[in-house]
């Protein structure tokens, strides 16, 4: 399931959320490490990348998860108004 909301007056939530297997803890600590993958054919590029530019354009990437209980993964992103448009032209 995916949800867009307002997280407060300045920052936009993207939740995703899956009914999956889970990430086993000692995975969480690991998966923004380029590089890393649990997976056979992965490349391990793919959440480090995704940390790194949703960092740069000040927001985050938070990811919850557990064995058997699925993950969600949540993006916080400032918002921007048209006035802010305006002032970048």
């Amino acid at each position: 399931m995916v949800t867009v909301e307002r997280e407060s007056a300045v920052t936009g939530k993207v939740t995703i959320t899956d009914t999956g297997s889970g990430i086993a803890p000692e995975q969480i600590k690991r998966i923004f490490e380029p590089f890393y993958t649990s997976k056979h054919n992965g490349v391990g590029l793919g959440l480090p990348l995704s940390y790194k530019l949703t960092k740069e354009n000040e927001g985050d990437l938070r990811i919850a998860s557990g064995p058997g209980q699925g993950t969600t993964v949540t993006v916080l992103l400032p918002l921007y108004t048209q006035e802010d448009r305006l002032h970048e032209s």
